[in-house]
């Protein structure tokens, strides 16, 4: 019985496809071409910039924050006491261009 339905099962699966045969669509041509509307969602990726722009007449305000080290435990509460935050005004004056405004803290010890 163990036999009959370990054959079973591997027929079954033999026969299961889960995908078309992608070779059969590589020469369809595209009567439309296909543009991304936007790549990134949001202004910065990560830590860095991103391409994307405010649209005209558009605001937008971002928190940023950068944590100190946790290497001293309790003593500076695992980096939370050398935080840094950076405050950024973005407006967007035209599709193409932005200005901003923007504030940071540097680290001060007293």
């Amino acid at each position: 019985m163990k036999k009959f339905l370990t054959t079973l099962f591997l027929l079954f699966t033999v026969l299961l496809f889960s995908q078309d045969d992608l070779l059969s669509e590589i020469d369809t041509a595209t009567e439309t071409p296909l543009f991304a509307s936007a790549v990134f969602k949001g202004l910065k990726v990560i830590n860095f910039e991103s391409t994307k722009l405010v649209a005209k007449g558009g605001f937008n305000f971002i928190v940023s924050h950068r944590f100190g080290t946790v290497k001293n435990g309790f003593q500076n509460l695992f980096g939370l006491d050398e935080a840094v935050t950076h405050l950024n005004f973005v407006y967007g004056l035209s599709d193409h261009i932005n200005i901003s405004a923007s504030r940071s803290l540097s680290l001060i010890h007293i």
